[in-house]
């Protein structure tokens, strides 16, 4: 019983043994990755490149895989490339307000534009006045213009008929200096229709006369050479035109007029200085305001030169007037183009001898001026 006691003892320490060796695990040697690592308290220090790690070699003419860019996520070729926001397809709406805008780029100067049409003023006041003017403009080129302008104006007052004023032909030329500056300047003769100063005998005479002077107070004394009778008035002007933005624009005139005297009236002098800002929408309307100077510059006061009876003893030589209005003048080009025009506004006197033109004494200017025509 001994010896097989013995080769029992033998055989559980040989098991113990076998199992302590299975509990600790080795590398083979014959294992290149677990013979390079480091022992257990040393770190990597570098990453040698081995035969299973190094990187593929590019094939020269092989093209680097590209990704699809997404307005989120930049092609990854380009690492630092900012996608571009994509952009809305213009509708047929938008393509039309684009042309207008690119219009009102390339303007046009106003006294360069061809066109006819009625311009209406009333005064409703005492005494009740109108006056019409049929006018034309006829223009030749764009940077450098040339213009034939033709007006017909007759008018009717209060306790009186209608009279026909002084039909008004005129000559100007203009151009560019800039792309937003446009100059001009021209002539204009009023062929009167009255002549000289009516007989005292001829009440008639008189009454047109009187008539013809009072509707040439209706645009606070400016424009005079429409009505006015004995004299022939010969007026010379030169303005401006500016656009100070596509949809802002800024115009003003000088221009004064020297009238003739007929059959012993003597010679005066007037002049008119004309300032107006407009803005327009890229569909054409919009609105402005205009200021307006009517000067007597010589020994003749505004009532004397009127003739507004014997008692005028008014020495101002000079009446200021302001007109708000609302204008409508499509583009030439795009969905929204047009060849019409229309303005309304309130012409009102500031100052004496003819304003505030709504107060209750005297003879006070506040007209409704219209204007409406097409252009060509």
């Amino acid at each position: 019983m001994k010896p097989l006691r013995h080769l029992l003892s033998a055989l559980l320490v040989v098991l113990t043994a076998a199992r302590a060796d299975a509990q600790q695990p080795t590398a083979p040697a014959d294992d290149p990755k677990k013979a390079d690592e480091p022992a257990k308290d040393e770190g990597w220090s570098s990453l040698e490149p081995t035969a299973e790690n190094a990187p593929e070699d590019a094939t020269p003419d092989e093209e680097p895989q590209r990704t699809t860019p997404t307005p989120y996520r930049a092609d990854l070729t380009d690492p630092f490339a900012i996608p571009e926001p994509k952009k809305p397809e213009a509708d047929d709406e938008d393509e039309g307000y684009s042309e207008s805008v690119a219009w009102m780029k390339d303007w046009l100067p106003r006294y360069a534009s061809s066109r006819a049409g009625l311009d209406f003023d009333v005064f409703l006041d005492d005494p009740t006045a109108m006056t019409w003017d049929l006018v034309a403009r006829v223009a030749f080129g764009k940077e450098s213009t040339f213009a034939l302008d033709l007006g017909l104006p007759w008018a009717w007052a209060d306790g009186g008929e209608a009279i026909i004023g002084n039909p008004v032909i005129g000559l100007l030329g203009g151009g560019k200096l800039a792309d937003p500056v446009g100059m001009y300047g021209g002539f204009w003769i009023g062929i009167p229709t009255k002549p000289g100063i009516p007989d005292l005998s001829d009440l008639d005479a008189q009454a047109r006369s009187a008539q013809a002077l009072v509707t040439a107070l209706l645009r606070a004394g400016i424009h005079s050479h429409r009505f006015i009778p004995i004299w022939v008035p010969l007026r010379f002007g030169i303005g401006a035109e500016l656009q100070l933005h596509p949809l802002v624009y800024l115009r003003t005139e000088l221009a004064p007029q020297i009238n003739v005297g007929l059959e012993g009236a003597n010679t005066t002098l007037t002049i008119d200085h004309i300032t107006d800002v407009e803005v327009l929408s890229p569909i054409g309307l919009g609105g402005g305001l205009r200021l307006q100077e009517y000067f007597t510059p010589l020994d003749t006061p505004i009532y004397s030169f009127f003739a507004f009876g014997p008692g005028a003893t008014s020495v101002d030589r000079a009446q200021v007037a302001l007109e708000p209005y609302v204008a409508y003048e499509p583009p030439r080009q795009g969905d929204y183009a047009i060849p019409i025009y229309t303005r309304i506004g309130l012409l009102m006197a500031l100052d004496d001898p003819l304003g505030f033109g709504f107060s209750s004494s005297g003879f006070k200017v506040a007209t409704l001026r219209t204007s409406v025509g097409a252009t060509f």
